[in-house]
């Protein structure tokens, strides 16, 4: 299997695992959910899995934990990106 698409679907797994945790414990914690707030939640959580499991496809591991903590990473790369850590040439 090709290494990017074996990265994607890491990141995908990973970020479907995350949505269920998060659904899991919102509707324990709330005893409802609002449909379209999961939906989007959902759809945000993956995309960044996707593209987190992509960047970080070292390893099996390492690209299924980034699409576990997507959003988490995303928040980092831009805040690496804001206080100027990281520099594109």
């Amino acid at each position: 299997m090709d290494a990017i698409l074996l990265s994607v679907l890491l990141g995908f797994f990973g970020a479907v695992v995350r949505v269920l945790v998060f659904s899991g414990r919102s509707f324990s914690e709330y005893g409802r959910l609002s449909g379209l707030a999961l939906m989007m939640y959902s759809f945000v959580v993956v995309s960044c899995g996707i593209f987190s499991g992509i960047i970080m496809g070292y390893s099996v591991p390492l690209s299924f934990l980034a699409g576990y903590g997507g959003v988490d990473l995303m928040d980092g790369y831009y805040k690496a990106f804001k206080k100027g850590k990281v520099k594109l040439e």
